[in-house]
């Protein structure tokens, strides 16, 4: 077997070390995907686009959209469908809810990318929702949550998330870790990185507003055209009552429980 080169140092100190144990790990390098490998092969004529879609059908379980799909993606959705039956679901519940992490915030950054879309990441986690808890407040009011730490922002900032973007521990910032507003954390720096500028333009925004549901995100919108407004963080699970109901505009994306699933037990998200 060949040693791939960035291994071959670590190889000979585990070889002397337990031989066996070094080489089954290494030869996890050179293991193949039967399954995956005849996908890959099967969808190399089409386009990206057609790729996505074939794809994306399946993983949404659209049976009608995936009869169409080449014979190696259909068998393998039909594959995974079916756990080995040596998977043992109970074995992997507490590492699956000890790390919180869903992929959401690479959903954010990604979402950010696009110059339609207005990614307002963990909105929710830091400012709370208390601003929300009752139908009309004013615009000062709205900015005191916005622009004031509260016991949700303190909790946040307990840790040391990814999610948090400020850099609240260098001397040279303007807020630190017991002033920042919460606005601040995480929403404002992923969108731009003159947040503090946009923070302070936002203030005369928000708090210039009548008495009724502000608009908190007419003043960053303003900057371009932008199509939707995407608000996305682990804390919108409770944050689904106060933003839904017959009148709203809102949407919600399938599989939810997915999310609530990998939070299920986390300190923050019981």
């Amino acid at each position: 077997m060949q040693i791939p080169s960035v291994y071959q140092a670590g190889y000979a100190k585990a070889c002397a070390l337990n031989p066996d144990l070094a080489a089954a790990y290494v030869g996890q390098t050179v293991v193949g995907d039967p399954e995956a490998d005849a996908v890959v092969e099967a969808l190399a004529p089409f386009s990206q686009r057609e790729v996505h879609r074939l794809i994306n059908a399946g993983m949404e379980r659209d049976a009608e959209l995936l009869a169409g799909a080449p014979p190696p993606l259909q068998a393998f959705f039909a594959w995974i469908e079916t756990p080995p039956a040596w998977f043992d679901p109970a074995s992997v519940h507490a590492g699956r809810r000890s790390t919180g992490r869903c992929g959401s915030t690479m959903v954010s950054d990604i979402l950010n990318l696009h110059p339609r879309v207005l990614s307002l990441s963990e909105f929710f986690s830091f400012v709370g929702l208390g601003a929300f808890r009752r139908r009309y407040r004013t615009g000062d009011r709205m900015w005191a949550f916005y622009s004031r730490q509260q016991p949700r922002t303190r909790l946040m900032l307990r840790e040391r998330y990814e999610e948090l973007r400020y850099p609240v521990d260098d001397p040279r910032a303007r807020f630190t870790r017991q002033d920042v507003p919460p606005i601040l954390c995480g929403t404002l720096p992923h969108l731009t990185d003159a947040y503090e500028a946009l923070f302070d333009e936002l203030e005369p925004v928000v708090r210039g507003q009548p008495r009724h549901r502000p608009k908190h995100t007419s003043g960053i919108s303003s900057h371009g055209c932008v199509g939707v407004w995407a608000a996305r963080s682990g804390w919108n699970v409770r944050a689904v009552r106060c933003c839904s109901g017959p009148s709203c505009c809102a949407r919600f994306p399938r599989h939810g429980w997915f999310t609530c699933t990998a939070m299920g037990g986390r300190r923050p998200f019981p």
